[in-house]
């Protein structure tokens, strides 16, 4: 899954940035855009599920 790695790769990249930050205002918007972009990756992989759940069940066709 490359969109895994990557989604991994920018919530991490994200948190880096935030604790290298002296100022306040740039820490909190890298932890959101960590959180964000975590939240985003988690739908992403809901989202493959479920397509992947109905391609299997011939009654949602």
């Amino acid at each position: 899954m490359a969109d895994d790695t990557r989604g991994k790769w920018l919530v991490a990249e994200a948190q880096r940035l935030s604790t290298q930050q002296d100022n306040y205002a740039e820490q909190a918007f890298y932890t959101a855009l960590a959180a964000f972009c975590a939240e985003q990756q988690h739908e992403l992989e809901l989202a493959a599920g479920e397509v992947d759940g109905r391609s299997w069940n011939h009654e949602q066709w």
